[in-house]
């Protein structure tokens, strides 16, 4: 069995290459059979949090336990990986991906008769997120008026372990200054949604947590202008049969910027293009569905060049 967290996963990719590990007690000394002289010893030793190997009979040694990989795809997640796995990194990745969620907010699906909740539902209704929507994905209110977040429509986020890594704070008046207050986080540290992603299943980016909720099936908001390096390692890692880009039909800098950098790391992105001005929030997701399933087209290189002529062109 292996180590838990990134170790394990470490471990896991170099023994398809190079065969079964001896393991120190610490987890971070490793001893494999060296490739290259192929003593009939395990000469060849690995320090995980050091980034290090080296074989005791030939010598052969280097920086970057990911040359030792034979697959290419293999060698990306493991360049990641050992660069977040020494003692510091790893603390501070726990301390970022976890956050308390303020005592003020509560759930949105309750019975309670407070103008902020119903404030706050009718706005929920109105962008189309019904009752199974606040049900599935926890939707909150704010119950103080005081509080920062007032008058918002929060949108919890939590990692695969269920612990709230995210959210979002939507206002819910068109007059509010601040569409959204968000948390201070890393989000090239986490996962949006990762509680609802199966990984060996396709999967399908979008921009917003509203344009993930409405796709309903597999979806992670990007929360940014591009793909994160962690979710790219995590489509890696676990083979992910399909990538699904659902963008604006206009998006075409977002578009190509992301088809961009997926391509670069051999994955080929499957591109869903609505129609001009037409938002994946405020569709429902009957239709969002069916327009992934059937109107999809693969991001080759001819058409990553033409959509680096449209963003060249946009405004």
């Amino acid at each position: 069995m292996y180590p838990n967290g990134n170790i394990g996963q470490i471990i896991s990719i170099l023994e398809k290459t190079l065969g079964k590990a001896d393991i120190s007690n610490d987890e971070n000394q490793l001893a494999f059979y060296c490739p290259k002289c192929r003593h009939h010893k395990k000469k060849l030793s690995i320090t995980i949090d050091k980034n290090l190997f080296h074989c005791w009979v030939c010598n052969y040694s280097g920086k970057g336990v990911h040359k030792l990989s034979k697959n290419s795809s293999d060698a990306i997640v493991l360049k990641r990986l050992t660069k977040w796995t020494n003692r510091k990194e790893v603390k501070e990745t726990k301390e970022i991906t976890n956050i308390n969620q303020p005592k003020e907010f509560k759930r949105l699906l309750t019975s309670s008769s407070s103008p902020l909740r119903l404030n706050t539902y009718q706005y929920s209704i109105k962008r189309g997120l019904t009752d199974y929507y606040i049900d599935k994905y926890n939707l909150m209110y704010v119950s103080d008026p005081t509080s920062y977040y007032s008058n918002r429509l929060i949108i919890p986020s939590y990692n695969k372990n269920g612990e709230l890594n995210y959210f979002n704070a939507r206002a819910i008046y068109d007059d509010e200054k601040m569409k959204y207050k968000n948390p201070k986080v890393e989000k090239s540290l986490i996962i949006p949604f990762e509680m609802y992603i199966s990984w060996d299943q396709p999967i399908v980016l979008v921009e917003g947590m509203i344009d993930a909720m409405k796709v309903d099936y597999n979806a992670i908001p990007l929360m940014g202008n591009t793909v994160s390096d962690l979710i790219i390692e995590k489509i890696l890692y676990y083979k992910t049969p399909s990538v699904y880009l659902l963008l604006d039909g206009d998006a075409y800098k977002f578009l190509y910027r992301n088809c961009n950098k997926l391509i670069k790391h051999n994955i080929t992105p499957k591109i869903v293009l609505l129609e001009k001005d037409k938002d994946p929030g405020e569709l429902d997701t009957q239709y969002l569905q069916t327009i992934i399933l059937n109107k999809s087209r693969d991001c080759n290189f001819e058409y990553l060049m033409k959509l680096k002529l449209l963003s060249n062109g946009e405004q």
